[in-house]
């Protein structure tokens, strides 16, 4: 095989991300996380913010509820992303040159998916006895 074929291979193979299911390219999963955690810490910051400006107790609530909404949504979309991760291939824009073919997500990327999973919801568990028990 001339070094040109090879060439045309790798080319063709990069070519082959954009005919990749939208969620499973790695760019997609990464902007997700990314923007929900910017967003997430704007929100965290400017609702903190006005709860301590407010002098009143109803609007401190309220901005409490706001700051765990945002940190649940966060939460959901990381749990989003490891279910993603998990249930198929999540390929990556470069080659694997044993293969020729693009590069997935690997046994490691898995396993720090169901780490972050199992950690998620158990603090999602844990928070929800605590809220529960402070009801019952």
């Amino acid at each position: 095989m001339s070094r040109s074929d090879r060439i045309e291979r790798r080319l063709a193979a990069k070519r082959s991300y954009q005919t990749v299911p939208f969620l499973r390219r790695s760019r997609t999963l990464e902007s997700i996380l990314a923007t929900t955690c910017v967003l997430t810490l704007i929100v965290l910051k400017i609702a903190s913010q006005v709860g301590l400006l407010a002098g009143s107790d109803s609007v401190g609530k309220a901005m409490a509820l706001i700051c765990l909404l945002a940190l649940l949504v966060a939460a959901l979309s990381v749990l989003f992303i490891c279910t993603l991760a998990l249930t198929g291939p999540v390929y990556k824009k470069q080659l694997d040159f044993t293969t020729g073919e693009l590069e997935t997500y690997g046994p490691i990327d898995k396993f720090a998916a169901i780490v972050l999973a199992a950690l998620i919801i158990g603090t999602l568990g844990y928070i929800a006895c605590r809220f529960l028990d402070v009801f019952v």
